[in-house]
């Protein structure tokens, strides 16, 4: 059974994330924020984190930043309704495993965590620089990056026709797997 740590400000919101991995299976304990998440870290070990950006006293971009120093450390799936390119990348900078937006359906919720938790271990994408009007990435030459790749460019610039960014994640997707 695979043990996940739901972090959310939000009480409604552990509560029904909660009750959906548990009715599929998964073992689960819920954080009110950054703080009491690394407390319980402490005592047990996740297979997975679900981890809200924006919360009172740390937040879950500064609990990802203090997880990189750890040699075992869960997976860590970031839910936001924040759409900044900048907090997209600040979660791929502290190798969050993936990105979703909230609200998140139930089914794509299980979805997301039931391909999180079988996924190989991710190729590691460093951002070297960020701004408005340029950002520079290094990406592992490998098809293993492909996928990841993909969900982060199409995801990055919300100023983007949805299109355009699926377009240009998609031409990122033959570089790599040409390359």
């Amino acid at each position: 059974m695979s043990r996940i740590l739901v972090v959310d400000d939000d009480r409604t919101t552990r509560h029904v994330l909660s009750k959906v991995l548990t009715s599929a299976g998964f073992s689960v304990t819920v954080a009110k924020d950054g703080v009491e998440a690394l407390s319980v870290l402490r005592h047990r070990r996740f297979d997975l984190l679900l981890l809200d950006v924006w919360m009172p006293r740390m937040n879950g971009l500064d609990l990802l930043e203090r997880l990189r120093t750890r040699k075992v450390r869960p997976r860590v799936v970031v839910m936001t309704s924040d759409e900044a390119p900048e907090t997209l990348l600040e979660a791929v900078r502290q190798q969050a495993f993936t990105y979703v937006q909230k609200p998140i359906a139930s089914l794509e919720l299980l979805q997301t965590v039931r391909d999180v938790l079988q996924a190989p271990d991710p190729p590691a994408i460093e951002v070297i620089s960020a701004r408005p009007e340029w950002v520079e990435l290094v990406v592992p030459c490998r098809r293993e990056a492909v996928e990841r790749i993909q969900t982060v460019m199409a995801q990055l610039d919300t100023d983007l026709a949805p299109d355009v960014r699926e377009s240009i994640a998609y031409a990122f997707r033959e570089l790599l797997m040409n390359a």
